[in-house]
């Protein structure tokens, strides 16, 4: 007598099935993986991001009223210079809030004044129109011609202050930033830190 050997209809269905439904979740896995790399390299370059704006606010505030002739000018004058005795202004471009632009200067070429040319001496940050930009050729606050040191299309500079703490020996600036991606508002970083000015004020 013949035996029959080999899969049945319902066994081969329920073997589909299965089959199925293991590549639905993979598929469903992998596309959730994705997601969450993207959005952790989002992170990661946002966070590269503000650490490179800390670093060059950072440096660049640090020099903020130094001039290399200062010395000899208060020995010659018994007075400061004037163009550097002020190491910060805050201000603001129209529409901002308070104290989100500062301007100063820095003697770059010892001189004792504050050149435009052939080194801009004049330097500041502000916020405008959600982007973090640098000052050039001495421009005020409120006048246009910056340029941008955040990527507008990349990250969006929600918020940005600038305090000055004064105090005997030397002082302080405190410094609030809050960058957030692009498109992806829940993606943010903030952070908050003080620069100690050497120089002026």
């Amino acid at each position: 007598m013949l035996t029959q050997r080999g899969y049945t209809l319902l066994t081969m269905l329920i073997t589909l099935a299965c089959g199925l439904s293991f590549i639905v979740s993979l598929t469903s896995l992998i596309a959730t993986m994705r997601t969450s790399q993207q959005q952790l390299l989002d992170e990661l370059l946002l966070q590269h991001e503000m650490m490179r704006i800390v670093a060059t606010l950072t440096t660049e505030l640090r020099q903020s009223g130094y001039t290399g002739t200062n010395r000899q000018h208060v020995l010659a004058t018994g007075t400061n210079v004037v163009a550097f005795q002020q190491a910060v202004e805050l201000g603001a471009y129209s529409g901002e809030s308070a104290k989100s632009c500062v301007l100063f200067a820095v003697d770059l070429n010892t001189n004792g004044t504050a050149d435009n040319a052939p080194v801009n001496e004049h330097k500041g940050f502000r916020l405008k129109d959600s982007a973090l930009e640098s000052r050039t050729a001495g421009r005020r606050c409120g006048q246009t011609g910056w340029h941008d040191i955040t990527d507008p299309r990349f990250v969006t500079v929600e918020h940005f202050s600038i305090n000055l703490i004064p105090s005997q020996q030397q002082n302080v600036l405190h410094i609030e930033l809050k960058l957030a991606l692009k498109g992806a508002s829940t993606i943010f970083r903030e952070t908050q830190f003080t620069v100690v000015l050497q120089h002026g004020n």
